[in-house]
């Protein structure tokens, strides 16, 4: 299925507008599960799998050359290695 084939009505920038729009019954949509595991755990937003769609996203970390890393920019990656897989 190509994007253009689907009948968007919608499209937002932002992921909170994302998140609100759908909490809203407003429709679907792709996001982080990490975005929404408030709503799924108090019930207001479900998950599904498609059939025949395995959707990756790449994650890159860039810094400036010549400078230390913070103790906050090494958190980060801490955290984003224990929370995504690869």
């Amino acid at each position: 299925m190509r994007l253009r084939d689907l009948d968007v009505r919608l499209e937002l920038g932002l992921q909170e507008s994302v998140r609100s729009a759908v909490v809203a019954g407003h429709g679907i949509a792709f996001i982080s599960r990490l975005a929404i595991e408030g709503d799924l755990d108090a019930g207001r937003i479900a998950t599904a799998r498609v059939r025949g769609l395995d959707p990756v996203r790449e994650i890159f970390l860039a810094r400036a050359s010549g400078r230390s890393e913070t103790r906050v920019a090494r958190a980060f990656v801490a955290f984003a290695q224990e929370h995504l897989p690869g």
